[in-house]
């Protein structure tokens, strides 16, 4: 039992063999060094150990063991020993991304062929190559995109402006088929109006029955929103533009006047038949002025005149002006007078030219406005007619113009 009982190994032979010994040992730790030699010995040889031989410096072989360690077997006279090992290296830390990275650099050399530089392989770029500044390569790349720049606005503005020549020709098309739809309306209006006398007198009735036939006339306004402000007149002549500014003005004004003449003709139609039979049965008398002078502050007055100039001798008519007379009387059923027609103002009659205002004065009777504004109303269609009469054939002949024209190749 005291024979297994081993106090702690000493593992320090077993370090050195490692190669983890470390030099100059611990504090405490044997260090091995040359034996004292003998008094007068040679200096070869070492101090031999308790019991033993003197052993030679030379082949004197490793120091002695700790205590308690095994003794070492000395090598014979005459044996060198080998070197030991030297320890081998301790094993470098293994990178967890090696063999990927091996891989990948394997198939990139497959891909790129063996001995190419990588890309963003750094080792590829040579050191010594002298830089070069890249001013040409630079102005070359610039000018080329100016030109590309200019070749591409270039191309943008002709295919923009094609693009909108074909979409004014589209519109040409429409417009010129509205306003062909229009003329037809016209026609019908113009036919109806040839029935109307434009400037009756205040003795003839109106036809009545050419006012209705002008309400069986569907004719409305055109469409000025869709026709004229959504419409493209890129290549329009100037010309034919107005032209179509101003047609659809004035049949949309014809529009409005003829639904107006047509309601208020209906409604003052028994009012202008009175009017007008009224006025046949009276006859028109015409009217003069005389000046007197007898008193401070000459005065006007009215006279009828009750026969026109004539000369002096009733069988001539060529005498001078200043030989004719005029017959007038001042008051209803009164005695005739006579003045000259030419001569000083208190000496002669003035005869009175008719006026719209005379007449109604005269008249007193309110059906004269309700005919008076029956011929404004037929004049005013008249006149807005003959407009349109004269822009339709010019501005039918530029819209046909521009409509055929064919359209145009664009991106």
């Amino acid at each position: 039992m005291a024979d297994n009982k081993q106090g702690p190994k000493d593992i320090t032979d077993l370090k050195a063999r490692l190669g983890l010994k470390k030099q100059g040992g611990g504090p405490g730790a044997p260090v091995p060094g040359p034996a004292a030699p003998f008094p007068g010995a040679p200096g070869g040889i070492a101090a031999p150990k308790p019991g033993g031989l003197p052993v030679p410096a030379a082949i004197a072989g490793p120091p002695a063991a700790a205590p308690g360690a095994p003794a070492a077997i000395p090598p014979p006279p005459g044996f060198t020993p080998a070197p030991e090992p030297i320890a081998a290296a301790p094993e470098p830390r293994r990178d967890p991304y090696a063999a990927q990275q091996a891989a990948v650099a394997a198939n990139l050399a497959a891909f790129y062929g063996r001995g190419e530089p990588l890309p963003g392989d750094g080792d590829a770029i040579k050191q010594d190559a002298p830089k070069t500044k890249p001013w040409a390569i630079v102005a070359a790349a610039v000018g080329a995109g100016l030109f590309m720049g200019a070749v591409g606005w270039a191309i943008g503005n002709i295919s923009v402006s094609r693009n909108d020549y074909n979409i004014t020709t589209e519109h040409a098309v429409r417009i010129r088929d509205q306003v062909e739809k229009i003329h037809k309306q016209v026609e019908k209006v113009k036919d109806a109006l040839k029935e109307i006398k434009p400037t009756p007198n205040d003795r003839e009735l109106p036809n009545f029955a050419a006012i209705d036939k002008l309400s069986d006339i569907d004719f409305k306004e055109p469409d000025i929103t869709r026709d004229l402000f959504h419409t493209n007149y890129f290549s329009f002549e100037p010309t034919t533009v107005q032209q179509v500014f101003n047609y659809y003005n004035d049949t949309t004004l014809l529009a409005k006047q003829l639904a107006e003449h047509v309601t208020r003709t209906q409604k003052d139609k028994e009012t202008i038949e009175k009017f007008v039979k009224a006025n046949q049965a009276k006859p028109e008398k015409p009217l003069g002025v005389i000046l007197d002078y007898s008193a401070k502050l000459p005065l006007a007055q009215l006279v009828e005149i009750v026969s026109p100039p004539m000369c002096p001798n009733p069988e001539k008519t060529d005498c001078p002006v200043e030989e004719m007379k005029m017959r007038f009387r001042t008051s209803l059923g009164g005695e005739p007078q006579q003045r000259a027609v030419k001569g000083a103002p208190k000496d002669v009659v003035l005869p009175i030219n008719p006026t719209e205002l005379q007449k109604q004065m005269m008249s007193g009777d309110p059906g004269m406005f309700a005919f008076k504004d029956y011929i404004r109303r037929t004049g005013a269609i008249v006149e807005t007619m003959r407009r349109i009469t004269e822009t339709e054939k010019q501005l039918i002949d530029g819209l046909k113009k521009r409509a055929n024209q064919p359209k145009l190749f664009a991106l």
